[in-house]
């Protein structure tokens, strides 16, 4: 399998890490921010310390930070789907990092949540385990799935992957780059308990 490309994302792009819950989301988040170089790391959503990592405790204190790296862990927990300017909330938050030269990765399971709007602001996208059939018609996720990825383990009904891989699609991508990948293990937290990859390795 061709390995990610750490070129991929060494920019200022928002991404987005989509999946299902226990998908292996914040792992792939991890390693993703592990490829960007020379960035300050940050992260808001995760409960413990991590190491190359500055925690923060509220959205409140983005103002604080620029030309860094930014991982918002489950970001409907600081953009609550159900308040009316959620979303306004969310594509202000996007604007204020591409202007700061932010590299901001967002993780979620509520992809039906995020407005063409938002979409706007969000070129990159890696996809784990998810139900295609829940996907929000029009949507990137939805688009990617049914109509750009062209691998048996992917049909317009289902993705079929393993915790270890992904789906990558970039709106800026290079010849070959759009696909499925490989990535490690990273410890973090319940993402790889039920791992038969990760119990093979013990």
């Amino acid at each position: 399998m061709v390995a990610f490309k750490s070129r991929f994302i060494n920019n200022n792009k928002a991404l987005a890490v989509i999946g299902a819950g226990n998908s292996g989301k914040t792992n792939l988040a991890i390693y993703l921010a592990s490829l960007v170089e020379n960035k300050k790391k940050y992260i808001l959503g995760y409960p413990k310390t991590l190491e190359g990592f500055i925690g923060l405790s509220s959205i409140e204190d983005l103002p604080k930070i620029n030309e860094c790296l930014l991982i918002i862990d489950e970001f409907s927990k600081y953009f609550p789907v159900w308040e009316r300017r959620s979303n306004e909330k969310l594509m202000e938050t996007l604007q204020f990092c591409e202007h700061s030269e932010i590299k901001v990765i967002l993780t979620t399971q509520l992809t039906q949540f995020i407005t063409k709007q938002c979409e706007a602001f969000i070129p990159q996208w890696a996809i784990k385990q998810i139900n295609v059939r829940r996907l929000k018609n029009g949507s990137t996720p939805s688009y990617v799935l049914k109509y750009v990825i062209k691998d048996k383990r992917v049909t317009k009904d289902y993705i079929k992957i393993k915790v270890n891989e992904f789906v990558w699609y970039n709106e800026q991508s290079e010849a070959g780059e759009t696909g499925i990948y490989n990535f490690p293990n990273m410890k973090i937290g319940k993402d790889w308990k039920n791992s038969d990859d990760n119990n093979d390795k013990k």
